[in-house]
C-alpha cells in the first residue's frame, strides 16, 4: 500500500483492512516502508495521505457506499472467507461501475510455485 503512495503521492487515497490488529497497523506498515526504503522517518511524517487501515469481517456488508471505489485488491486473503460469495457481492457493490478489482487466490499462487519448481526439477527449466 505504502509503494502506491510512493508511487502515485498525493493522487491516490488507500484504505486497507484487516480483521484485527493482529494482521497488521499502520505502525507495522510505517515500519516495513522503513525497512524497504520506501520513505524516510521524514517523508512518512510529511504524507498526508498514507493509508489507512480499518478492521473488519470483509465476509459481512462492508462500511462503504455503492461504487465509492476505482480499484479493489485483495492480495492473498480471500481465500480464507469462509462465505466467498457475499465477499464478492460486497466488492462488486462497492465497485465503481467498469472499474477494477484484482483479487488474488493464495492457493493459486502455491500451486503455480510448486508446479514451477517441479518443472525445474524435473526437467531443468531454469526460472
Amino acid at each position: 500500500m505504502a509503494g502506491l503512495v510512493k508511487k502515485f503521492e498525493n493522487k491516490i487515497e488507500i484504505i486497507g483492512y484487516n480483521k484485527n490488529k493482529q494482521h497488521g497497523t499502520i505502525k507495522d506498515l510505517e515500519r516495513i516502508s522503513l525497512k524497504r526504503s520506501l520513505f524516510t522517518e521524514e517523508e512518512i511524517k510529511k504524507i498526508k495521505n498514507f493509508p489507512k487501515i480499518i478492521y473488519l469481517n470483509a465476509e459481512k456488508k462492508l462500511p462503504f457506499k455503492n461504487e465509492s471505489f476505482d480499484l479493489i485488491y485483495c492480495l492473498h486473503s480471500a481465500y480464507l472467507y469462509k462465505n466467498k460469495i457475499e465477499f464478492f457481492k460486497e466488492v462488486n457493490r462497492i465497485l465503481k461501475k467498469d472499474e477494477i478489482a484484482r483479487i488474488s487466490f493464495f492457493e493459486v499462487s502455491m500451486l503455480k510455485k510448486k508446479f514451477l519448481t517441479i518443472l525445474k526439477n524435473q526437467i531443468g527449466i531454469i526460472l
